[in-house]
């Protein structure tokens, strides 16, 4: 690569130089033309991970783009602007907190495993479906917050896919609480007599102190339009100010999930 030399004399002259040839670099016009690409994305995206992170781009973008708009009215926009962004930017980058990443645990049962009685013939479970509302598919923790506001944290995030998390943690539940060898892995391959569960997930967050969980499941047989058994469940525990204490209670409220789902798929067998 060839770096051409400023056409200039004295050391006086050089500086000069550079600093007319930075001050004719359009960030301004940059900044702009990047918000206006940015400002459309959102709308142009399925997936709620990349919108949030297209919608901090757009933030930072504007505020780039006031920044530039503001200094280039006062005559010397590039000189000043330059040193003000890379001193905030690293103001930034030192301030920032840790993101921190926070996973589902399988719980106890509260009520002793079902065991197999008399050499009864258990029909096997796989859970194949978890369905979670759009405002909490994505990486960062979703808490609830009065008028209908939702918090989504920039630090707090999910060590994986929550849908996914959930179906296995759930499938991990379910095995401590039915007979030995009843429930199948996500991932394992079912027998023709097996029986699916699905649960459609409606409310699932940490709002006011606690963590509500809104959910129907169903148990099918076969295939989809044929259900074996429907529920509707509401259930509650209190939370910890933190995202540690949430991520506990919304284990224990998928604990509870799983109980109530052993005993009716019990009740189903008899």
């Amino acid at each position: 690569m060839t770096i051409a030399r400023p056409d200039c004399g004295t050391l006086e002259e050089c500086i000069a130089s550079i600093r007319n040839r930075i001050n004719r670099v359009p960030i301004e016009r940059i900044a702009q033309n990047a918000l206006e690409t940015t400002h459309n994305l959102p709308m142009l995206t399925s997936s709620p991970k990349l919108r949030d992170a297209v919608v901090l781009l757009d933030d930072a973008l504007r505020q780039i783009h006031a920044m530039t708009t503001r200094e280039r009215r006062r005559g010397a926009m590039t000189p000043r602007l330059l040193p003000a962004l890379l001193t905030l930017t690293l103001a930034a980058c030192a301030s920032s907190p840790p993101t921190r990443f926070f996973a589902l645990d399988p719980v106890p049962p509260g009520a002793a495993p079902a065991t197999d009685r008399g050499g009864a013939v258990h029909e096997p479970v796989k859970v194949d479906a978890v369905h979670i509302p759009p405002a909490l598919d994505r990486d960062s923790m979703v808490r609830g917050e009065s008028g209908n506001q939702l918090e989504i944290s920039s630090q707090d995030r999910w060590a994986g896919d929550l849908g996914e998390m959930i179906r296995r943690v759930l499938t991990q539940d379910l095995a401590q609480s039915l007979p030995s060898g009843m429930v199948i892995a996500p991932e394992s391959p079912a027998p023709p007599s097996a029986r699916g569960l699905v649960i459609d997930i409606l409310t699932f967050q940490p709002q006011a102190g606690e963590v509500v969980l809104d959910a129907d499941w169903t148990l099918l047989k076969g295939t989809q339009s044929n259900p074996v058994l429907r529920r509707s469940v509401h259930l509650t525990a209190p939370a910890a100010a933190s995202a540690q204490g949430e991520a506990a209670a919304m284990s224990t409220l998928l604990g509870q999930l799983a109980d109530g789902i052993a005993a009716g798929i019990g009740g189903a067998q008899r």
